[in-house]
């Protein structure tokens, strides 16, 4: 699930993938609370800019958190037993910004809600580049959540955004 982890958007200068991953593991320490080998972790290049920079979204997770995971998906009945290996894993912020982003006109903006299973993601996409991802658990939450997190998220948008329209 989205909320459980992490997701950094960062601007680095280099548009070569094997610079930015040597680049992102070194980085990976000083940016989460946990010790590296604790943790799973991709990025994604976003936008390989014309300054030589690339914006990035790096994603990290536990590793217990996706072993747990794995062996869950692993018991499921008519499942075979893979590797302990990490496959690749994918990020529904990904799979929302490609579905949303081709759908959009180029210069719009666009806050996304997705809820599934006690949990919730909003995204936001700016000229058809994701700008920003929030996940949160709904487990035990009231009824409101969804809702303040919605407009606190479209708050940070209009304040970036200088008063454009922005798709909810």
């Amino acid at each position: 699930p989205r909320s459980q982890c992490s997701v950094r958007f960062l601007s680095l200068p280099s548009v070569r993938p094997d610079e930015i991953k040597n680049m992102l593991a070194f980085e990976v320490a000083n940016m989460f609370p946990l010790k590296p080998e604790e943790l799973v972790w991709d990025f994604v290049v976003l936008d390989k800019l014309q300054t030589g920079y690339s914006r990035v979204l790096l994603a990290a997770c536990q590793k217990d958190v996706v072993s747990g995971l794995l062996a869950k998906a692993a018991a499921q009945p008519g499942r075979r037993s893979q590797s302990t290996a990490y496959p690749e894993i994918g990020l529904s912020t990904l799979a929302l910004f490609n579905q949303l982003s081709r759908k959009v006109e180029e210069s719009a903006a666009l806050l996304c809600v997705h809820i599934e299973h006690e949990q919730a993601e909003i995204i936001g996409i700016r000229s058809r580049k994701l700008v920003f991802s929030r996940g949160f658990s709904l487990a035990g939450a009231g009824p409101d959540l969804v809702g303040r997190e919605a407009a606190y998220s479209l708050k940070l948008m209009q304040e970036e955004g200088a008063g454009e329209k922005i798709l909810v």
